[in-house]
C-alpha cells in the first residue's frame, strides 16, 4: 500500500480492455493486470457480469458475456492512448523496471503492442500460458458416469494455432493432479505446424488425480529460424477423462 498512488489504469474501447499497473510487493507497477470486457457495451453490464455466477440451484456457472482477467508480468510505470502518426491512436506503455522511481536504473523507453512480433525489444522472449480450471466438477462426473474419486487422463482435443507469420512455436501441455504445485511427471508437446485445420490429438500422460489441471504453453522450437518467437492461439479445447484403475488415493493424513 506504500505504493497506492503509483498504480496507473487506462481504458482502450476498441479492443474493449481495461489495463492496470499495480505493484505487486513492489515500490512501482511490476504487473498489469488486464480486464476484457468484450460483448460487455455498458458500465452497467460490466459491473453487474462478474466471471461466474450462482444458479437458482447455487451451482457456479462461467459464461461467455462476462469480465475476464488476466496479467502481464511487465514493469510499466504508466500507460496512454496516444497518436503516432495521423489517426492512429494506440495504446503506449512507459518502462520503468518495477522499483520506486529514482531507485535504480532501468529502461527508459516506450512500448506500443505489435501482433506480427514475437519477441520483446528490450524484455526478450514472451511466455505465454493458459491453465484451465480442475476437471471435473461433481455435476460433469455424475452426467458421465464416473464413480471413483481419481480421475485418469485418457486424451485432449484441441484446436491450436501459431499466431498469423509465426512458423516457430511449439506447446506443452502440463498436467496438475490436484494443486498446482503437483506437476504430472509425464508432459506432451507438439510443433505447431500452421494450416492445421483439424483438432490436435493429445494423449493426457496417463495423469491421474481427484481433480487435474491443464496448462498450455508455447515455446520457441528447438533449431527453429528463431530462439525466441512463440506464440499460440487456443480456440477449442477438450479433455477426456475415465475411472483411474484404483478409485481412491488411499491417503489419510
Amino acid at each position: 500500500m506504500g505504493a497506492a498512488q503509483t498504480v496507473w489504469g487506462l481504458n482502450d474501447p476498441v479492443q474493449r480492455l481495461l489495463m492496470f499497473g499495480l505493484p505487486i510487493d513492489s515500490g512501482a507497477p511490476n504487473q498489469i493486470y488486464v480486464l476484457n470486457y468484450q460483448h460487455l457495451g455498458t458500465s452497467q453490464s460490466i459491473s453487474s457480469s462478474p466471471p461466474f455466477h450462482p444458479s437458482f440451484a447455487g451451482k457456479l456457472i462461467a459464461t461467455d458475456n462476462s469480465r475476464k482477467w488476466t496479467h502481464w508480468l511487465r514493469t510499466m510505470n504508466g500507460a496512454s492512448r496516444m497518436y503516432r502518426s495521423s489517426g492512429q491512436l494506440v495504446n503506449v506503455f512507459f518502462g520503468g523496471n518495477g522499483q520506486s522511481i529514482g531507485d535504480a536504473p532501468g529502461l527508459g523507453n516506450v512500448y506500443t503492442m505489435n501482433p506480427a512480433i514475437f519477441t520483446d525489444d528490450d524484455f526478450g522472449q514472451i511466455y505465454p500460458y493458459y491453465t484451465t480450471y480442475f476437471f471435473l466438477d461433481p455435476q460433469t462426473r455424475q452426467a458421465l458416469q464416473i464413480k471413483g474419486g481419481r480421475l485418469l487422463l485418457a486424451y485432449i482435443l484441441a484446436q491450436i494455432q501459431p499466431m498469423p507469420g509465426d512458423t516457430n512455436s511449439q506447446i506443452t501441455l502440463t498436467y496438475y493432479g490436484d494443486s498446482l504445485s503437483n506437476p504430472w511427471p509425464l508432459t506432451t508437446t507438439r510443433v505447431l505446424t500452421p494450416n492445421f485445420y483439424k483438432d490436435r490429438n493429445m494423449g493426457g500422460g496417463m495423469a491421474q488425480g481427484e481433480r487435474i489441471a491443464i496448462r498450455i504453453a508455447s515455446s520457441p522450437v528447438p533449431g527453429g529460424t528463431s530462439p525466441t518467437d512463440n506464440s499460440f492461439i487456443c480456440t477449442r479445447f477438450e479433455a477426456f477423462f475415465r475411472n483411474a484403475r484404483i478409485l481412491i488415493s488411499g491417503v489419510n493424513q
